[in-house]
């Protein structure tokens, strides 16, 4: 059965495996079955303009680490 991919990225700008400081990079992957992708969209949507409402995070670090994890914990 066919299957959707949907990735989401996190972590320092300029990763390197090499490099000293940048230490953490994380890469998700939601694999959903052709039939239920509409309902997975519209699931993420919903979640996104209710955490993220200006498309993006708060301003301040310390915010934007607030909003991630709330809207990671729904």
């Amino acid at each position: 059965m066919a299957k959707t991919g949907f990735v989401s990225e996190a972590g320092a700008h300029g990763f390197s495996f090499d490099g000293p400081g940048s230490t953490h990079f994380s890469i998700t992957v939601v694999l959903v079955e052709e039939e239920n992708r509409r309902e997975v969209e519209e699931g993420f949507r919903r979640l996104r303009e209710r955490h993220f409402p200006n498309g993006k995070t708060s301003p301040g670090e310390e915010n934007g680490k607030v909003q991630q994890k709330r809207f990671m914990k729904e």
